[in-house]
Formats: C-alpha cells, sequence, structure tokens
C-alpha cells in the first residue's frame, strides 16, 4: 500500500507516482490525498485506488487502508 499527496513539491505530482507505482507493481493499492478535490489536476482517480480530502481523520484513513486490505 501506498499513500501519497497529489499535490507534492516534486516534478511528478501524486497521480503520476501512483502510475509509476501500478507499472512497478500491479497489485499495489493506493490512497491520494489532497486538500483540493481529487479532480483538480485534471487526471482520473484509477479503480484501484481511493482518494481521501483533506482533513481526515484517523478512523477515516483507517477505514480506507482497510478497504483496499480486503480489495
Amino acid at each position: 500500500m501506498l499513500i501519497t499527496d497529489i499535490d507534492l513539491r516534486s516534478e511528478l505530482n501524486g497521480f503520476e507516482v501512483a502510475s509509476y507505482a501500478h507499472h512497478l507493481w500491479p497489485k499495489v493499492r493506493i490512497i491520494l490525498i489532497s486538500g483540493l478535490p481529487s479532480d483538480h489536476t485534471g487526471h482520473s482517480l484509477d479503480p484501484r485506488d481511493r482518494f481521501l480530502q483533506k482533513p481526515i481523520s484517523n478512523d477515516r484513513l483507517m477505514d480506507a487502508i482497510e478497504q483496499l486490505a480486503a480489495d
């Protein structure tokens, strides 16, 4: 499992990191996080992944992790 913010202070954004991770490890599940809506970059969320908008409670994060782990 990989958890990443969408707006990274690097050459890549979180969607690009997720795409690369899926290429390397097709079974990886990813949680993308942002304070903005998931579509603010123009990228689409992969069906294997989840998006959480900040602020995120511990319960909400744990629920997302458990859902992805069960898939």
